[in-house]
């Protein structure tokens, strides 16, 4: 039980750190978009927050196979089940708007800055969901 407690607490803080990581790094790049979005480090931009979004969704996944190894009820059972539901559907949603975002080359700023700002407000609504729900 203690590596798994080890394994925990490495987990929880490398997804809690990917996780400040592609936020700040998103709210960074939407709110100076015009000077990112239009210069050569927007590729080091996607391959920083490429990194982050696979950390956190790594970390996720461990994170859930460990509180699984317990045994789970149903997760609409409690406020807690029902965050971890809508952590994994947003996501999801991150995911499929990033992915947008890395395979776009059209270089509109008005595109660019909707598919920076999607995740942002999707991340903003995880969170004040959850301290709706669990707290």
């Amino acid at each position: 039980m203690e590596i798994i407690s080890i394994v925990w607490k490495v987990s929880y803080v490398v997804h809690m750190i990917s996780n400040a990581g592609f936020f700040g790094s998103t709210v960074l790049a939407f709110f100076d978009c015009k000077n990112i979005c239009n210069s050569f480090s927007i590729g080091k931009l996607k391959k920083i927050l490429s990194l982050f979004l696979t950390l956190s969704g790594l970390t996720g996944i461990v994170l859930l196979s460990i509180l699984s190894m317990g045994g789970m009820d149903d997760l609409t059972s409690n406020n807690i089940g029902l965050s971890i539901i809508v952590m994994i559907f947003c996501y999801i949603l991150v995911l499929f708007s990033f992915i947008f975002f890395l395979i776009y080359k059209g270089g509109d700023l008005k595109i660019d800055k909707f598919l920076l700002g999607f995740p942002l407000l999707i991340y903003l609504f995880v969170y004040i969901f959850r301290v709706i729900l669990v707290h």
